[in-house]
């Protein structure tokens, strides 16, 4: 790219009604001076391609001007080999085209006025490596009034702008701080994989089992020890109830029903009640455009966030195929030995967990045996049938949490079997 120093001199004659606009930072109006003086401007620089910039005192680049048109663009990391750290106080400020700018994770300074009146833009990508963002970086001038005394106006947020950036994040801070809509597409720490339970399907594939972290906002890994993850378990993030937002990658192509569920007691009348399970209350879903993570929250009823367009994810590379070992002669199957409980045999009705104890726990391990979710061996069956009738129901599961708050007193629950 051809680069060439320019310096601009400009001798501007400003006409009755040419404003200079001292507006404050506050939506109240202001009255604004006309004026008759001349402005000389004098200002030396370099350019490449679009782009006006300055060489800093340690070598890296700060941009100074856009004179572009281009509606989406991405600001460029390096320009001529040297790094672009910073962009300019009101260096894109009236690029009324501009509607989408990604910024390059070089960047570390944001300053005043950066994009002063881009009337249009609604979508601005800032990095974690931003630590400074200067005033008005995201405002316009609206004016209301026009006279023979001045133009009155007010500062305002651009309209319809999303900053999108990282958890715990400058550009996060600086967006809640001056009310501008804020979609977190990473962490700026790098998730634990401990946190995460999962199994690995034919093909390399992970399925996500459960989560054993404790944070309120969670972005699920694209991949684990350098395998896909595409699938979120039935019951992966069950009963995570300070679970707040999860960011669903686009690999991820399955997700079971109640991975975002917990449990529920709902009271019938005045003397029952049943144990059910309903979405995390206040969780919000982010993750792409027509991705699975978005047919799924839509279906769920979760409140779901776009944070950026659908894509095809990487096909994953076919393992190298092994030969076959030789073949062994073969021997006669060990019988897989009689199942136990997880835990100590009960010995009453109801109670499960073996603790002498007939508890809401023991009325939901039932009701997970009712579904499926849980196997049933014989000294289970025993004892959670509780009707007598051959099979595990959520009656029998009913019955244990009305004995466990004291509703039913003449029961065969937490009796000796």
């Amino acid at each position: 790219m051809t680069k060439k120093l320019i310096c601009i001199s400009l001798a501007a004659a400003l006409l009755a009604g040419t404003s200079i606009i001292p507006i404050t930072a506050s939506a109240e109006q202001t009255t604004i001076e006309t004026s008759t003086a001349s402005v000389n401007i004098s200002e030396c620089g370099e350019t490449y391609g679009d782009y006006e910039y300055s060489v800093r005192g340690d070598g890296t680049v700060s941009i100074t001007k856009y004179n572009g048109n281009d509606a989406e663009i991405t600001i460029p990391s390096e320009i001529d080999g040297a790094t672009m750290t910073s962009i300019g106080d009101s260096a894109f400020s009236n690029c009324t085209s501009l509607t989408s700018v990604i910024i390059p994770d070089s960047v570390n300074v944001i300053g005043k006025n950066a994009f002063y009146n881009c009337t249009s833009l609604t979508s601005v990508t800032i990095p974690a490596s931003v630590t400074s963002l200067g005033d008005y970086a995201f405002y316009y001038t609206n004016i209301v009034s026009r006279g023979s005394e001045g133009i009155t106006g007010v500062r305002l947020r651009i309209p319809g702008l999303t900053i999108y950036g990282y958890e715990k994040s400058h550009a996060q801070i600086y967006a809640n701080n001056n009310g501008i809509p804020f979609v977190v597409i990473g962490s700026t720490l790098v998730p634990s994989i401990t946190d995460y339970e999962y199994i690995i399907h034919e093909g390399s594939t992970i399925e996500i089992t459960k989560y054993n972290g404790s944070d309120s906002e969670v972005v699920i890994p694209t991949e684990i020890n350098g395998k896909p993850v595409t699938a979120i378990g039935e019951v992966a993030f069950y009963d995570c109830t300070s679970l707040k937002s999860v960011t669903i990658p686009m690999s991820v192509t399955s997700i079971g029903d109640r991975a975002f569920s917990c449990k529920k007691i709902v009271v019938i009348g005045s003397r029952s009640a049943m144990l059910t399970a309903e979405p995390i209350p206040g969780l919000t879903i982010y993750g792409y455009d027509k991705s699975y993570a978005q047919t799924f929250a839509n279906d769920k009823g979760f409140t779901f966030v776009v944070i950026g367009e659908s894509y095809e994810p990487e096909p994953t590379p076919e393992p190298t195929p092994t030969p076959d070992p030789t073949p062994t002669p073969e021997t006669t199957p060990t019988p897989d030995p009689t199942p136990t409980p997880p835990s100590a045999t009960p010995s009453v009705y109801g109670d499960i967990d073996g603790d002498n104890t007939i508890t809401s726990a023991d009325a939901l391990s039932i009701l997970r045996m009712s579904v499926g979710l849980d196997h049933v061996t014989p000294e289970f069956m025993s004892i959670a049938d509780i009707d007598g009738n051959g099979t595990i129901t959520s009656s029998d599961a009913l019955a244990v949490l009305r004995a466990s708050i004291g509703l039913d007193k003449d029961t065969k629950v937490g009796t000796t079997i």
